[in-house]
C-alpha cells in the first residue's frame, strides 16, 4: 500500500450527477481508480441495506454482499494506486455503519435540492423499464418510513410517490449526515453548485483540495456537457407545483432543507405559508 493511498466515497441519495463526476475524476486525479457504483452486486448491498433497515435481515448479509461486490477491486486499488474513488449511492447504509470497510475514507457527500432531486428521480422512474422496476417492483430498493417505525406500511402505501420520494430525501441525506459528526473527514457539497455555469470549477477544486491535490486544475470543458439526464416530463418544475405539493414537500422535508440550506425562496415561502389548497 502506497503511503498516500485514500478510500474516497461519494455518497448521495442519487440523481446527483455522480457518473458525470466519475468521468470527471478518471480524467483528473492521478493514479487513481474510478467507479461508479463500484461492482454491479453493489445494488445487492442497497437491498439488503433496506431489508436489514426494516429488521428483515442480518448486517451480515450486507457485509458478504460487500466481499463478493467490492472488496476485490479494493484491494487491487489499495496495492497500485494512491487513490480508489466509488461515486455510489447504494452503499451510504453500509458506510454509515462500517467505515471501517474502507480504509483511510474520506466522505464527499452529494445534497441536491429536493424540489429538483423528486422530479428527476420521478421522471427518470418513468423514462427507463429497469429504473421503473427497481423503484416501484422491487422490494427495499429504497428506505420507507415503515422500516424505521415513523408510520405503518398501510399509511406508507397511501403516499403519493411525491410524498414517498420526499421521506427518501430526507431520510438518505440526514443518515449521510451522521458522518460529519465522525472522526471521518467529510466534505458537503451542493448539487446546485456543481452544475453552475458559475461555481462549477470552483466546486470541483475544493473536491480536488480536500483530496490533497492542491495544484490540480480540472479542464473547465468538462463541465459542459451533461450526463445521464432524465427524458420524462411526468412531473413539472416546482414553480408549476399546486400549493398542496409544496406543503406536502416541505413538511417531509422541513429538518433536511433547514439542515442544507433549502426552502429559502421568496416564491417557496409563499407557496408553503397559504392554506394548502391547490392552486
Amino acid at each position: 500500500m502506497t503511503k498516500q493511498f485514500q478510500s474516497i466515497l461519494f455518497l448521495s441519495t442519487g440523481r446527483t450527477g455522480t457518473k458525470f463526476l466519475a468521468s470527471i475524476l478518471r480524467n483528473t486525479v492521478p493514479n487513481a481508480d474510478v467507479f461508479h457504483e463500484a461492482g454491479e452486486r453493489s445494488r445487492l448491498i442497497n437491498i439488503l441495506s433496506h431489508s436489514n433497515l426494516a429488521g428483515a435481515t442480518p448486517f451480515t448479509f450486507i457485509i458478504k454482499a460487500w466481499e463478493s461486490a467490492i472488496e476485490k477491486p479494493l484491494k487491487a486499488s489499495q496495492g497500485t494506486r494512491d487513490f480508489y474513488i466509488d461515486a455510489n449511492n447504494h452503499i451510504y447504509y453500509l458506510v454509515v455503519n462500517k467505515p471501517e470497510l474502507y480504509p483511510a475514507l474520506k466522505v464527499i457527500h452529494i445534497v441536491r435540492d429536493p424540489r429538483t432531486y423528486i422530479r428527476s428521480h420521478l421522471n427518470w422512474s418513468h423514462s427507463r423499464g429497469k429504473s421503473f422496476l427497481a423503484n416501484y417492483l422491487t422490494p427495499f430498493w429504497q428506505p420507507a418510513a415503515y422500516m424505521v417505525g415513523e408510520m405503518k406500511i398501510k399509511d406508507w402505501l397511501r403516499l403519493s410517490k411525491l410524498e414517498r420520494f420526499a421521506w427518501v430525501w430526507n431520510f438518505k441525506n440526514l443518515y449521510i449526515n451522521k458522518v460529519e459528526d465522525s472522526a471521518i473527514p467529510y466534505l458537503r457539497i451542493r448539487f446546485e453548485d456543481l452544475f453552475s455555469a458559475e461555481d462549477a470549477v470552483l466546486t470541483f477544486q475544493r473536491i480536488i483540495e480536500f483530496l490533497g491535490l492542491k495544484d490540480l486544475e480540472p479542464d473547465e470543458a468538462y463541465f459542459q456537457k451533461a450526463i445521464n439526464v432524465s427524458k420524462s416530463d411526468h412531473l413539472p418544475e416546482w414553480t408549476q407545483w399546486s400549493t398542496q405539493m409544496c406543503n406536502k414537500v416541505d413538511q417531509i422535508c422541513r429538518a433536511g432543507m433547514t439542515k442544507f440550506g433549502y426552502g429559502n425562496e421568496p416564491e417557496w415561502i409563499d407557496r408553503i405559508s397559504q392554506s394548502g389548497e391547490t392552486s
